[in-house]
C-alpha cells in the first residue's frame, strides 16, 4: 500500500520513515536523538509557562515550531512549519506555513508532537488537539514537555540567500535554511531526482553565498548530510578551512594592541540581518580579533562583513567592510569552549584611517600624534627651531607667507584625505615632524621631515618609523590609493641618504625601490635665443611608449608609473576635484618638447599652491631628457621659460633627468635631488631595512 504523500502530491511535507526533517526555519534541524535526561537520571522536563514564554519569543521573532504527523500503517513522519501566534498560557493557535494545507492530511495522518526550539536545546511538546484546518491548528498546552535533545551550536535562519554549488563541472541552484559557525544546510533545487547522482558524496564542493548581486562567501566544502524528497533535496556542507589567506604572507606585521577600555565592533551579519555586538581582544591597522561562545558561534572563515563599525566608548572610530579570516577553537575551564575568529578590513576611508592610526599610535607611544589638530604657531616655532626652514628657504618664501600659513591651516587642522601628519609632541612641544600629500593619482609624497636638535634623543628616527607603520598598515586599501611612495632627498642630508638610501641598495630591485637624480635649477632670466625650430605639444602615446623606451635604457626604475606617466589617458581628474574641495590646486600637464619633429623631452608642468611643498618640488617642471642629441641648453630653455609663462609660473624650478646632459654640457645647476619610489609589491624588504638602520641612526640627522 503506498503513502497518502505519494498518491496526492498535493501534500507538501518532508517525509521519512523514522523521524521528521524539518524545511527552513529558525529552529535546530538535526534530527531528533533520544530525550535529554536530567542529573538525577530522569527525562529534562519544561514547565508549561516556560513553554509559552518560549513560543511567544518565538512569535516575537517571527520564528516558526514544527507539527509532526505520522502514517499509522507506514510509519512515515510528515513535518509541517507553523508560525505560533500568542499564548497567555493554555491554549496556543498556530498557522501554516505557508497556509493552506490539504484538508485530507488529518484524515491519512495522526498528530503526533511539536517540535519548539530555541537554538540549543530542543523540546517535544506532546499537546492534544482542539481544532485544525487548512489554515490554523488549535493545541491545549500540557503542563510539561520533555526536552528532546540539546545542540552543540545554535544554528540560525537565513532567509533571501541564494547558493550555488559547483563541484567537477557540475553546477546547482538552491537557498541557504539555516546556518551555524561550521555548516551551511542548503535546500537544492532540483528539476529532476536523478541530477544529484552525479555530485561525489566523499568529495569537496565550491559553495557561493549571494544575496542579489553581492558575494556573501565562497569556500571549498564538504557534504556532511542528505536528506529530503524527489523535487527537493536538504545538503549540509561543512565549510573544509578554518583560516583563510586574504593577502600574500608579510614579514613586517602589523603590531596589535590590547586596548582598555577594550572597543566593541558591531558587526551587521550578511546572513541573519542582523546585528552582533562583541568585544574586541585585539586591534591592529589590518583588523581586529573577537571572542565568541561556542555554542552561539556566527563567524564563519571567509564570510563577507558589508558593515562593520568599531566605537571606542560611545564614540565611532571607523565603518568598514571587512571578513572573517580564521576561526580557533579553545578549551576553558569547567568543559566549555570558546571561538577566537580574526577579521580583517577591506576598505576604510582616508578618515577613518587617521582615527584609527591615531589611536594605535598613541597606543604604542603617548608622544605619537596621527593627523591631529595641530597648534599651528607650535608647528611654525618647531620648523624655524629645527633649522628646517632655514635662512635662504624662509628668504624664498617669506613674500608669501600669508599665503603658505593659509594652506598649512586646510592640511593640518582640516585633516584631508591628500593628506597625513606625524609629530612626536610631548607637554605641547614638537620634537620632530613628518608629512605624506597624495602628489599622483597612485603615489603619495613624503616629505618635511625635521626633527629637533635637543631633547628626546631619536624622535626623528620614530617619527619615520610611525610612517611606516602607518604605510604598511593602510597602503592595501582601494581608497588609499596608494601603489607607491616617493620622496626628494639630497645626498647631503646624511640621515635620509641613509635610510633612503641603504634601502634602495638592500632590496636592490629597480622595480621595487628605484633612484634617479635630478638637477634643479631656476631658469635664468635671459635664456638667450634658440638655436633650433622647437615645438612643445601635448604628449602623444607615440612619445610617451618612446620616453619608456629611452627610460628603460637608462633607469628602469619606477619613475613613469608613479609619475603618471605611461599613458595620456591616465586622468588626473578625481585628484585635481579633491584638491579644490579643499580650495587649492592641482594641475600635472604633459607635453613633447619636440626639434624638428623628433621628441627630444617630455615635460611635466605640476602647479600647485605655494608651500604645499615647503622646497616646491610640487609647483615645478619636471624635463626628462630622452634624445640629447643636437639638444641646446639654450634652445631648451626658451622653451621652458615660454612655456612655464604661459601657465603663470613665471620662477618656476626645474628639474632635470639625467643629470648627466647638464654635466656633459658643462652647465652649473644649483644642486641635485634623488627622487627615491618605493612600490608597495617591495614593501617588506623596504621597511625591514628602514628598521635595521633606524637603531643606528645618529641623533640629528635630518
Amino acid at each position: 500500500m503506498q503513502s497518502f504523500l505519494t498518491r496526492d502530491p498535493s501534500i507538501r511535507g518532508t517525509i521519512r520513515k523514522t523521524e521528521p526533517i524539518t524545511a527552513a526555519s529558525k529552529l535546530d534541524t538535526e534530527p531528533i536523538e533520544s530525550p535529554q535526561t536530567d542529573p538525577s537520571g530522569g527525562v529534562a522536563r519544561v514547565k508549561g509557562t516556560d513553554l509559552v514564554n518560549l513560543l511567544n519569543y518565538i512569535n516575537f521573532q517571527d520564528g516558526t515550531i514544527h507539527a509532526s504527523f505520522r502514517h499509522p500503517n507506514k510509519g512515515e513522519v510528515v513535518s509541517f512549519q507553523a508560525l505560533p501566534q500568542p499564548s497567555q498560557g493554555e491554549d496556543l493557535v498556530c498557522r501554516w506555513m505557508p497556509p493552506g494545507l490539504p484538508v485530507a492530511i488529518f484524515t491519512f495522518y495522526r498528530f503526533e508532537f511539536l517540535l519548539v526550539s530555541d537554538g540549543f536545546s530542543r523540546i517535544r511538546v506532546e499537546a492534544e488537539v482542539r481544532n485544525v484546518d487548512c489554515e490554523k491548528v488549535v493545541f491545549k498546552i500540557p503542563e510539561f514537555s520533555s526536552e528532546a535533545s540539546a545542540r552543540t551550536i545554535q544554528r540560525y535562519s537565513a532567509t533571501g540567500t541564494s547558493v550555488r554549488i559547483y563541484q567537477n563541472g557540475l553546477g546547482f541552484q538552491g537557498i541557504l535554511a539555516d546556518f551555524n559557525a561550521v555548516s551551511f544546510r542548503v535546500e537544492v533545487l532540483l528539476p529532476s531526482e536523478e541530477d544529484l547522482y552525479g555530485l561525489n558524496r566523499d568529495g569537496s564542493v565550491v559553495l557561493f553565498l549571494e544575496r542579489g548581486e553581492a558575494l556573501l562567501y565562497s569556500g571549498e566544502c564538504r557534504i556532511t548530510r542528505f536528506e529530503g524528497t524527489a523535487d527537493r533535496r536538504t545538503v549540509v556542507f561543512a565549510p573544509v578551512l578554518n583560516n583563510i589567506r586574504r593577502f600574500a604572507p608579510r614579514v613586517m606585521r602589523s603590531a596589535r594592541h590590547v586596548l582598555k577600555p577594550s572597543p566593541t565592533v558591531r558587526i551587521l551579519h550578511p546572513l541573519t540581518g542582523k546585528h552582533l555586538s562583541l568585544s574586541i581582544l585585539d586591534l591592529s591597522g589590518i583588523g581586529f580579533s573577537v571572542e565568541e561562545s561556542f555554542e552561539a558561534a556566527l563567524l564563519v572563515p571567509g564570510l563577507m562583513l558589508r558593515e562593520v563599525i568599531v566605537e571606542v566608548g560611545n564614540q565611532r572610530l571607523l565603518k568598514s567592510s571587512a571578513q572573517v579570516l580564521y576561526r580557533n577553537v579553545s578549551a576553558q575551564p569547567h568543559g566549555k569552549h570558546l571561538v577566537r575568529c580574526g577579521v580583517v578590513f577591506l576598505d576604510l576611508n582616508l578618515q577613518d584611517q587617521g582615527r584609527l592610526a591615531a589611536l594605535l599610535h598613541q597606543a604604542m607611544n603617548g608622544h605619537f600624534r596621527v593627523c591631529s589638530a595641530t597648534d599651528m604657531e607650535e608647528l611654525w616655532r618647531f620648523f624655524f627651531d629645527s633649522g628646517f626652514l632655514y635662512p635662504s628657504k624662509y628668504a624664498a618664501i617669506e613674500k608669501s607667507k600669508e599665503s603658505f600659513k593659509k594652506v598649512y591651516e586646510k592640511l593640518y587642522l582640516e585633516s584631508p584625505g591628500i593628506s597625513r601628519h606625524f609629530l612626536f609632541q610631548d607637554k605641547g612641544t614638537v620634537y620632530a615632524h613628518m608629512s605624506m600629500i597624495r602628489a599622483y593619482p597612485r603615489t603619495w609624497l613624503i616629505h618635511h621631515h625635521a626633527a629637533s636638535r635637543g631633547g628626546h634623543g631619536l624622535a626623528g628616527v620614530a617619527v619615520l618609523e610611525q610612517v611606516g607603520q602607518y604605510i604598511n598598515d593602510f597602503h592595501f586599501h582601494r581608497s588609499t590609493k596608494m601603489d607607491f611612495v616617493m620622496c626628494y632627498y639630497r645626498r647631503e642630508n646624511r640621515f635620509p641618504h641613509r635610510v633612503f638610501g641603504g634601502a634602495h641598495q638592500d632590496v636592490a630591485d629597480s622595480k621595487g625601490i628605484s633612484l634617479d637624480e635630478f638637477a634643479y635649477l631656476h631658469l635664468p632670466e635671459e635664456v638667450g635665443e634658440p638655436l633650433d625650430h622647437y615645438q612643445i605639444l601635448p604628449a602623444s602615446p607615440q612619445d610617451l611608449a618612446e620616453l619608456k623606451r629611452c627610460y628603460e635604457a637608462v633607469s628602469g626604475g619606477l619613475m613613469l608609473q608613479a609619475m603618471n606617466l605611461t599613458s595620456p589617458s591616465s586622468s588626473n581628474d578625481e585628484l585635481t576635484a579633491q584638491y579644490a574641495l579643499l580650495g587649492l590646486v592641482h594641475s600635472h600637464q604633459v607635453f613633447s618638447w619636440k626639434q624638428h619633429g623628433r621628441l627630444k623631452a617630455v615635460v611635466t608642468l605640476r602647479l600647485s599652491d605655494l608651500g604645499l611643498n615647503l622646497s616646491n618640488l610640487t609647483n615645478c617642471l619636471h624635463v626628462i631628457v630622452v634624445d640629447p642629441d643636437g639638444l641646446s641648453v639654450s634652445t631648451l630653455f626658451a622653451g621652458l621659460r615660454n612655456l612655464g609663462q604661459h601657465y603663470g609660473g613665471e620662477d618656476l624650478p626645474v628639474l632635470l633627468f639625467p643629470t648627466k646632459y647638464l654635466q656633459d654640457l658643462g652647465i652649473a645647476y644649483e644642486k641635485s635631488y634623488f627622487l627615491w619610489i618605493l612600490s608597495m609589491t617591495h614593501s617588506d624588504g623596504c621597511f625591514q631595512s628602514f628598521r635595521n638602520r633606524f637603531k643606528r641612526a645618529p641623533h640629528g640627522d635630518r
